[in-house]
């Protein structure tokens, strides 16, 4: 072909001229010479002659010629002006750009450019001048390319069918500007017309910028590392994609319906799309391989987005979007929602790092449905509101953020897993229908309302963690499980239909029903309320399944076992204000460790209940209610207070009170009188019976009390009760029951009047020996009497056959009076079975070989016979005290003072001693009481005046002591008595004195051997009292004792042996407290006594030596007698006294020794024995030491 590589200016003509190769190197500047060549050009064309001016180029008619700028005057610029004149011409040749000079191309009119349009570097490697493409009405079916670094800028008003390209090796830019500016049919419905229908292709690494009015139809592909921006305000159907490193770029305000694909597999290929407001961009979008397509809609989208690559699509949507957001890949999808977003949300991605991130803002709603499909992941955060379904079918995980409103269905329908964290409100469901492996977790967050229901329906888990509110249901239709810890408030209603677990962990506050309602074994709820927390649910059991409650809170809700397989268990360790009910054959079992209050467990049904009580039920009922046949099996290990109630025909209450449980209430029916089931009560502990009780056994070991009647009730019979055993009593161990009694004295029955608890046991009596007593004794005024007096009123009474003694028993009195429990054989009456009773009186027993009628005596309680006889037994430690004057300081009169071996005695000479003193004495009464003891004394006295008169031959010895006695005494009773019969064993009980005293004394020894002493003493008592029951009461006293003794020594047998009558009289008086012992007033009317001696001292003094004093051996006989009976003593409305004998015989021998000049040891023993009937046998010792001062 003959290209026109260049034109030339002639000077001659003034004209450019065309050089066609055929003249290259020929032409010259003559005029000849360039007609030649154009003609020579023109011809081979066959066309009409171009036209040239200047540096314009012309060409109006059909051209077949190439148009180069690549020659040696490439640098200068070139107009080419093709139609501008004629139309439907075509230029067939190819125009190219390769010099530094600008190339503008101007098509004006219908004109047909089938040839290239290219542009690339100079020829040595220099940087073209840019080429320019004016297409004002032409059609331009040849490509545009660009090989080099130039830019190339098309401004096109009609037709682009060619390929627009950059090649690889292109570093230039290309910018074309779709418009429809022409001046040529400037009509609009022309503009259909303007169309740019080629491909734009940028394989380099520069940037094609589009601006696109018109229509573009051609696919858009960026194939290299440069860049392509469209910006459309026109309609684009063009397919716009991405296979190299580079980045395309839609800014679209008008119609693109064309895919927009991002199919490069380098991570840092992108596609930036921007959709302005009030226009709609439908066109599919996908991203298959490792780049990026980033979306900011601000207007409406419809297409498709998908990513099934490794890469990322990003959506930021302020506009409406109708577009399925698809992963398929490995990539990850982001919508970033402020507007409107309808559309599909899906990740059907089989790889567990896909992705979709959906954040829908404030004040925008989000009615996508989105759905999980395979492995990938899921996350919306919600902070607008949500209404479309949020699915996840596969393995992988779904997770909300809700801050807004969700009215999403949520539904895991796999093996995946579903989070949701609600901070807003969700009203929408919450479905796992999935595999075993599936979850869905979910955290609604404080101050938050989650109206959701949440149903688990296959195997898998469900776990909610609430801090707010929940209020919508809670389902689990099928064997997996569903967990909820509850801190918040929870008025959701929780259910269990199917095989699985739901598990409820209450810190909070729960008020919906919790139903298992599962015809499976294996279902169950398990329920665990927290400290300080309320439990309000009702808890019920309806079929087949387990419900486990632990409360360390506090429950409040009903609690009914309804089904007939069922089983409820509670571990209480809180509050537990719950009614237990078990209507069916199933099994409820509560073990309260904790505080059971004003409840009932109720048996209605043929099921078994099962309590163990470790702490405390309170106000609660247990009740195996009518026309049920089954069992209640109640063991209490510590405080039970209420009733054991069974209206059922069949069933039975199993009943153990351990022995260290206390049960305060009642047994028998409330609204069934013909009802035949059984009670059966294992008392190891404490019964306190508060009202009428029934039993159909009853096993005591432990203590049975009445409950206490206020004394202001005392008089009222109504508030005395019975027990009722119908079958038979079984004792022993530590049995005992406790009752209240009244008891008065009456003018018109000997046995007074009162009321009293009551046993009836219609069966026999086995086991051990019960033992019968009051709490405070016996209420009223009932004394002592010498005649026989039982209880009118009957406390035990046994239709059937005792085995033993069966019971016995004793109580106080408010006097003296000790009532026991008496054994009566009705029968020996007329009547029948066995009565015991209450009696004052006691049989004494009678010689078989000479019956008579057992005499009977008043029962005296076991302190009486030491509070009677404790004063006597303190006189008896004061004489004791005192003693004589020779048991204190054995004989000084033989003390010769002022002989060789001591000097004549001073004014200032002293003498100290002291002596340590024990005695026991076993003391009968003439009426019955016997006391027995141990006296023990520590006495240390100092002579502080100690002289001798020489004229007269006396000396005195005046001086003071101190003592501390001891005193430990068993009392006993002659006419003790059990069971109304009088024992062998008289023991009654024990009491101790300690006593402080001081005394002063004067002794006088005359030269003839006589003596005189007197002594005064002041001593402060403590006394304790100690009955056989162990009843303790403490007494304070004092007594004061004056003593006048005298003597007078006679020898015998030369001047060694000596006899000496003595004389001595001794009073005592002594303030003893009153006190009551919490029974009765005790007043001991502050005794006195007077005591007298005679007796016969003998002994041998022995030789006075130069070196030590003489010493003594001596043998002593008295007669002591006391002048005074003791005085009575009031206990209560009684008054006793007790007798002893008044005279008796003492003998004993003494010693003393001296040590040294002015030391000695003394010590005396003595035996004492009554002379009458009544025993009175003793005995005591001292052992002294004295030392005279010089």
């Amino acid at each position: 072909m003959n290209n026109i590589y260049k034109s030339k200016w002639n000077e001659s003509t003034q004209t450019w001229v065309a050089c066609s190769e055929l003249a290259r190197g020929k032409c010259k500047s003559n005029g000849l010479k360039i007609v030649a060549a154009v003609a020579l050009a023109l011809a081979s064309t066959s066309v009409i002659a171009a036209t040239s001016n200047a540096n314009n180029i012309n060409i109006n008619t059909d051209f077949n010629s190439d148009i180069k700028n690549d020659g040696p005057l490439s640098d200068i610029d070139m107009n080419i002006n093709i139609g501008e004149s004629t139309n439907f011409q075509h230029f067939n040749g190819n125009i190219l750009q390769a010099g530094s000079g600008d190339v503008n191309v101007t098509i004006r009119k219908h004109f047909y450019i089938e040839g290239d349009i290219k542009s690339k570097d100079t020829p040595n490697s220099g940087r073209a001048g840019t080429l320019t493409i004016n297409n004002e009405h032409g059609v331009i079916n040849g490509g545009i390319t660009n090989e080099g670094s130039s830019d190339i800028t098309i401004n096109n008003s009609f037709q682009i069918t060619g390929d627009i390209t950059s090649t690889e090796t292109s570093t230039g830019n290309i910018i074309i500007d779709n418009n429809k500016n022409s001046n040529i049919h400037p009509h609009p419905e022309e503009d259909k017309y303007r169309i740019i229908s080629g491909r734009i292709i940028n394989q380099g690494s520069g940037a094609f910028k589009i601006d696109n009015k018109t229509n573009l139809t051609g696919g858009i592909y960026n194939e290299g590392a440069g860049t392509i921006t469209l910006d459309n305000s026109g309609t684009s159907t063009s397919e716009i994609k991405n296979t190299g490193a580079g980045t395309i770029t839609l800014d679209n305000s008008g119609k693109s319906t064309g895919n927009i694909i991002n199919s490069s597999n380098v991570a840092s290929s992108q596609i930036d799309v921007i959709n302005r407001p009030d226009t709609e961009l439908e066109s599919a979008i996908s991203n298959t391989q490792a780049g990026k397509i980033i979306l900011t809609n601000q207007g409406k989208t419809t297409g498709n987005i998908t990513n099934s690559g490794a890469g990322a699509i990003t959506l930021h949507n302020s506009g409406t979007s109708t577009s399925e957001i698809k992963n398929t890949g490995a990539g990850t999808i982001t919508l970033d929602n402020s507007g409107k977003s309808t559309g599909n949300i899906i990740n059907s991605s089989n790889v567990a790092s896909s992705q979709i991130d959906v954040t829908n803002r404030p004040d925008t709603e989000l009615e996508s449905t989105i759905s999980n499909t395979q492995a990938g992941k899921i996350t919306l955060t919600n902070q607008g509101k949500t209404t479309g379904d949020i699915t996840n079918s596969g393995a992988g995980a779904i997770t909300l953020h809700n801050s807004g409103t969700s009215t999403s269905e949520i539904k895991n329908t796999a093996d995946g897993k579903i989070t949701l964290d609600n901070s807003g409100k969700s009203t929408g469901n919450i479905i796992n229908s999935g595999s075993a492996s599936s979850q869905i977790d979910v955290t609604n967050r404080p101050d938050t309302e989650l109206e959701s229901t949440i149903s688990n329906t296959q195997a898998g888990k469900i776990t909610l963690t609430n801090q707010g509110k929940t209020t919508g249901d809670i389902t689990n239709s099928g064997a997996g499980a569903i967990t909820l810890h509850n801190s918040g408030t929870s008025t959701s209603e929780i259910k269990n239909t199917g095989a699985g677990t739901i598990t409820l962990d209450n810190s909070g506050k729960s008020t919906g029903n919790i139903i298992n309602s599962s015809n499976v074994a294996s279902s169950q709820i398990d329920v665990t309320n927290r400290p300080d927390t309320e439990l309000e649910s009702t808890i019920s059991n309806t079929q087949a399944g387990k419900i486990t409650l632990t409360n360390r809170g506090t429950t409040t809700g009903i609690i009914t076992n309804i089904g007939d397989d069922s089983s409820i268990h509670i571990n209480n360790e809180g509050l537990l204000k719950s009614k237990i009910a078990n209507m069916g054959s199933g099994q409820v079992t509560l073990i309260n460790s904790g505080i059971g209050d004003n409840t009932k467990i109720i048996n209605s049904g043929d099921g078994d209940i099962t309590v163990l009580n470790n702490k405390t039920l309170r106000n609660t009922n247990i009740i195996n209610e009518m026309h049920g046949t089954g069992n209640i099996s109640f063991t209490n290990r510590d405080k039970f207070e209420g009733n054991l109630i069974n209206n059922t025909d069949l069933g039975l209450i199993d009943a153990t009170n351990t022995d260290t449980g206390t049960f305060i209430g009642t047994t028998g029916t409330t609204n069934n009188s013909g009802a035949n089931g059984k009670i059966k009560l294992n008392n190891q502990g404490t019964w306190i019976n508060t009202e009428n009780s029934t039993l159909s056994q009853l096993t005591n070991t432990g203590t049975i009390e009445f409950s206490e009647i206020p004394l202001t009730d005392i008089g009222d019979e109504n508030k005395y009760h019975t027990i009722t055993v119908e079958g038979n009593y079984i004792g022993g161990g530590k049995g005992k029951i406790v009752v209240n009694t009244l008891w008065n004295d009456s003018e018109s029955d000997k046995n007074g009047t009162g009321y009293t608890d009551r046993v009836n046991i219609k069966g026999d009596v086995t086991g051990g020996v019960t033992t019968v007593t009051t709490k405070n004794g016996i209420y009223g005024d009932i004394t002592q009497k010498e005649i026989p007096i039982t209880h009118p009123k009957t406390v035990i009474h046994v239709e059937g056959q005792i085995t033993g003694q069966g019971f016995e028993g004793k109580s106080v009195t408010n006097n003296a009076g000790e009532a026991q429990l008496q054994k009566i054989d009705q029968s020996l009456y007329g009547g029948t079975g066995t009565d015991y009773a209450w009696t004052l009186t006691a049989k004494t027993p009678t010689d078989p070989a000479k019956p008579t009628p057992p005499k009977e005596v008043p029962i005296y309680a076991e302190p009486v016979s030491g509070y009677v006889q404790m004063p006597t037994v303190n006189m008896e430690l004061g004489f004791t005290t005192i003693g004589t004057l020779y048991e204190r300081r054995s004989d000084n009169q033989t003390y010769n003072i002022t002989g060789t071996n001591n000097t004549a005695l001073a004014d200032n000479q002293q003498q100290t001693w002291g002596r340590i003193l024990v005695k026991h004495l076993d003391k009968n009464g003439k009426r019955r009481l016997d006391t027995v003891g141990n006296q023990s004394v520590l006495q240390i006295g100092h002579d502080f005046i100690l002289d001798e008169n020489n004229k007269t031959g006396t000396r005195r010895h005046i001086g003071a002591y101190v003592s501390y006695g001891h005193n430990e005494n068993d009392f006993r009773d002659q006419y003790r008595a059990k069971n109304g019969y009088v024992v062998d064993d008289h023991y009654t009980g024990k009491g101790r004195t300690d006593a402080v005293s001081v005394g002063g004394y004067g002794t006088f020894y005359g030269n003839n051997g006589g003596y005189i002493d007197l002594v005064g003493q002041v001593s402060y008592l403590r006394n304790k009292y100690n009955a056989r029951s162990n009843e303790s009461v403490h007494q304070n006293g004092w007594g004061a004792a004056l003593s006048a003794e005298a003597g007078k020594s006679f020898t015998v047998y030369g001047n060694n042996w000596f006899v000496e009558p003595q004389a001595q009289l001794v009073y005592q008086y002594l303030s003893l407290d009153n006190f009551n012992d919490g029974i009765r007033h005790v007043d001991q009317h502050n005794p006195s006594a007077l005591r007298g001696r005679v007796g016969m001292r003998f002994g041998y003094n022995g030789v006075i030596t130069d070196n030590l004093p003489p010493s003594s051996f001596y043998g002593i006989a008295n007669i002591w007698h006391d002048f005074v009976n003791p005085k009575s003593v009031d206990i209560g409305r009684d008054t006793l006294k007790e007798e002893y004998a008044k005279t008796w015989g003492e003998v004993g021998v003494g010693i003393q020794l001296p040590i040294t000049r002015q030391s000695h040891f003394y010590g005396d023993v003595r035996y004492e024995k009554n002379f009458g009937s009544a025993k009175r046998k003793g005995f005591k010792g001292t052992l002294g030491y004295k030392y005279t001062w010089l």
